[in-house]
């Protein structure tokens, strides 16, 4: 359980500097280049390792980075934009109205992109109350079609994902005022068919708050892992502990389960990978053995949704997980620290 860790840091891409602090949101693999995107200074960015970086004129910030796309949000309209190889923008569209909306993912399908997020007002459909999910169909830099979800509440989208078979997985919580003094979270996870029609919705967090944060998709399903600050589907251990559920193709829950320590510990990406599925988080309770204070780990997840091993990462003081891939044999992980971002590479399996 404490033998070395086959860590090593790959780069410090970025560093905070005076009036241009720095956070990243969104990491991503393209052939053997690393591609990060966040905001510095109010204004989005992308920095590709070896290659070069790119920064945008007005207030914003990417969230997330696929195959040769960029999606975010721009002067608080949705953006997405086409990259070309050094990751500067070839073309950018922005969608919205006289209120806000953040486009979270985008996912090329054909001569189309589905984009995802979540937005205030009407501009992509009917508006449910507060912040509602939306997603549109991109062709030509025009909205072909688009559909909103959403409660009497602020609605948030926190991942998205497409399935095996061509569909997609969004999650995300409602945060619902309890009693004019408490706001509870409700997690739901929503399943989009291949032409984005909604399929079913699995809502819980009604026996304790419940934020998801991250999903995987699989062929049978999908694995949704994130925090609870009570019993959601266990004993609570304190602060907020993780909690993982997995959702068979038709919406029926197969596995519920939630771990932690005494104190606060976070879900942040899950990642399948030849040798498993692995949870990247963040623990102030020692979880794994460390001292005292938040110390970001990688987690070796078994059928259950419970750790069979973990590891702490080698990173900086006050090192925060922000997002991470999965690629031959290892996993790349994006962290923000108070100078700046760091990416860390971790060769696989843990032992």
């Amino acid at each position: 359980m404490r033998s070395a860790l086959a860590l090593f840091l790959l780069a410090s891409l970025a560093f905070a500097r005076a009036g241009n602090l720095e956070h990243a949101y969104a990491l991503t693999l393209q052939g053997d280049r690393v591609w990060v995107g966040g905001e510095a200074g109010g204004k989005p960015f992308v920095a590709v390792l070896g290659t070069g970086r790119w920064q945008g004129e007005v207030p914003g910030a990417v969230r997330f980075l696929g195959t040769q796309l960029l999606a975010g949000v721009f002067e608080k309209d949705a953006a997405l934009a086409y990259l070309d190889p050094k990751g500067r923008p070839r073309q950018t569209f922005r969608f919205g109205g006289p209120l806000e909306e953040v486009a979270k993912a985008a996912f090329p399908v054909g001569g189309r992109v589905l984009l995802v997020g979540d937005a205030e007002g009407r501009f992509f459909g009917q508006n449910h109350g507060g912040r509602d999910l939306f997603w549109a169909w991109v062709e030509g830099g025009r909205i072909q079609k688009s559909a909103t979800w959403g409660t009497s509440d602020d609605d948030v989208l926190t991942h998205a994902v497409r399935a095996p078979d061509g569909g997609f997985y969004l999650a995300g919580y409602q945060m619902t005022n309890e009693d004019c003094i408490r706001v509870s979270e409700r997690g739901f996870v929503l399943r989009l068919d291949p032409e984005g029609r909604p399929a079913w919705i699995w809502r819980f967090g009604f026996e304790a708050s419940s934020r998801p944060t991250a999903l995987l998709a699989e062929q049978e399903g999908v694995w949704i892992a994130g925090n609870t600050d009570g019993p959601l589907f266990g004993a609570h251990a304190g602060g907020d502990d993780i909690f993982l559920l997995f959702l068979d193709r038709s919406g029926r829950a197969q596995q519920r389960t939630q771990w932690g320590s005494p104190r606060t510990d976070l879900a942040t990406r899950l990642l399948r990978t030849p040798n498993g599925r692995y949870l990247l988080g963040e623990s102030a309770g020692g979880l794994f053995g460390a001292p005292a204070g938040f110390h970001p780990f990688l987690a070796r997840i078994g059928e259950t949704g419970r750790p069979l091993l973990g590891r702490y990462l080698n990173a900086p003081p006050q090192s925060h997980p922000a997002d991470a891939h999965a690629a031959e044999g290892s996993v790349w992980v994006l962290l923000n620290t108070p100078k700046g971002f760091r990416v860390l590479r971790q060769v696989l399996p843990l032992k």
